[in-house]
């Protein structure tokens, strides 16, 4: 049997743990031990469940907590790139001033002022 000694009951806890429980250990019945080791499995095959789920869930609030608390710094960092970018384009061109949607405006009006500029000559 299976938990006729205590090596052999933690030997398939351990087992178990790594799913590799042959289902024959269930087969057989016989004393008051089988009995409490089934009961002890399950037991010890939900707690540990549990146990790794909750110490999953802390790994994933603790990780969000220190993106949250890192979002504004980063927010502003990407913010500032964003923007000394747009002073790079336009010291070196009149058509980058707007951000893409809004940027046909200032095509528009290059385009405008170069034939405004083209009647005039």
């Amino acid at each position: 049997s299976s938990f006729s000694s205590s090596f052999s009951t933690f030997q398939l806890l351990y087992s178990s743990t790594l799913s590799n429980v042959d289902n024959g250990v269930f087969d057989d019945r016989q004393s008051l031990n089988d009995y409490l080791g089934y009961v002890m499995l399950f037991l010890f095959t939900v707690l540990t469940a549990v146990i790794l789920l909750n110490m999953l869930i802390a790994r994933m609030s603790n990780t969000y907590s220190r993106i949250i608390d890192n979002s504004v710094s980063e927010w502003s960092f990407v913010m500032a790139q964003v923007i000394e970018s747009y002073k790079h384009n336009v010291n070196t061109s009149c058509l980058n001033i707007l951000p893409p949607p809004l940027n046909i405006i200032t095509v528009i009006l290059f385009l405008v002022t170069l034939f405004v500029n083209l009647l005039l000559k």
